[in-house]
Parts: structure tokens; C-alpha cells; sequence
């Protein structure tokens, strides 16, 4: 590394040896994720929203600071989604305060945000010659989806790990239902 001129610093590894410290319980930040070391798993950080106004740009500022590269938050952050684009056809500016039906409904999501912070995901996949990718895709009249999940078999059991999920919220435009699928 030092001949490639490469400044290796700031690494970590979750190989335990006798002379390894306990890492059970030591979690690290890897590219906006953490990274439990004794578990092996990767969970969202969720930052905690505080808003006095409630406007389109707030909701929308809360919505945004979930990173999820995996989608596995996807059915909780859908419906601030939701909400914004039914937001967007009240034509109401950015700042300007939400009517109080939407801002009742997002204090409810709100709420559930830092319940995501506790879901924890492996970070490794086990795979074998026998694995198998299951793809599932839907779509309804507010939101298309698809998920991807690893199933693997071993002598232990049967393994499902889910790769990677995907939401998007169906355009203002009226479009069909199997085109939506089609999308997803």
C-alpha cells in the first residue's frame, strides 16, 4: 500500500483472535451505515427531526436523511412520499405551513422513524451453487415496487437475505396499473 503511495488508516475488521479485544457489542460507521462487528450487521443511523413550521421543505428534509442503500426502510419512508406529492397538487410554496390534517399524519410517521434504527441486516450472504435470487415486483395506484432476496440452503436450514428493495411513488400522471408493473 505504502508503494502505491495508498495512506491506509482508520480500518477495521470483525476477525476475532485471542489477543482481539471484545468487538460484540462495538459498532463502526461505514459509508453512512453501522457496522456491528460481533453481529456482522448493518443498520440505518437515524437522525433524530426536529421541526418547528411543518412545511413541504421539512418534510421533505426528514424524509431525505434516512440512507438506506438497501431499501429495506422502504415501506415506512413511502407514505412521506405520499404525503409530499399530495402536498404538490394543493400547490402549496416550500415554506409555507402544511394544512393540520398532513401535519397530524407526518408526526405519525415521525414517530416510527427511530423504530428503523433498530432493524439490523446481515452484512454477509451466504452463497453456495444451489442459491437462488428471488425477484418480487408490484405496483398500485400510489407507489411501485421491487425487492430481491438471496435464498440459500445449507446444512443448518434455509437462509433468505434480502439484497436490495426499491420504491418509487407513481407520477402525478395517470398511468396504468400494469404499466406501473412493468415499471417496477
Amino acid at each position: 500500500m505504502n508503494e502505491g503511495r495508498f495512506n491506509l488508516r482508520g480500518w477495521e475488521s470483525n476477525h476475532l483472535t485471542s489477543t482481539t479485544p471484545n468487538k460484540e457489542d462495538k459498532e463502526v460507521s461505514v459509508l453512512g451505515l453501522l457496522w456491528n462487528l460481533g453481529r456482522d450487521t448493518l443498520r440505518c443511523v437515524i437522525p433524530e427531526v426536529h421541526c418547528e413550521t411543518m412545511t413541504k421543505r421539512t418534510i421533505l428534509s426528514c424524509t431525505q436523511r434516512v440512507f438506506d442503500p438497501v431499501g429495506y426502510t422502504c415501506p415506512v419512508t413511502l407514505y412521506p412520499k405520499i404525503l409530499l406529492q399530495e402536498l404538490w397538487s394543493l400547490k402549496k410554496g416550500w415554506d409555507e405551513p402544511v394544512p393540520e390534517e398532513f401535519q397530524t399524519k407526518f408526526e405519525k410517521c415521525k414517530k416510527q422513524l427511530p423504530l428503523l434504527g433498530t432493524i439490523e441486516l446481515p452484512r454477509f450472504t451466504h452463497r453456495d451453487p444451489d442459491s437462488q435470487l428471488h425477484v418480487f415486483t408490484d405496483a398500485s395506484q400510489k407507489a411501485y415496487a421491487a425487492s430481491v432476496f438471496l435464498r440459500t440452503s445449507s446444512e443448518e436450514g434455509i437462509t433468505i437475505t434480502l439484497l436490495r428493495a426499491k420504491l418509487r411513488v407513481v407520477p402525478i400522471e395517470k398511468i396504468t396499473i400494469p404499466r406501473l408493473e412493468l415499471l417496477a
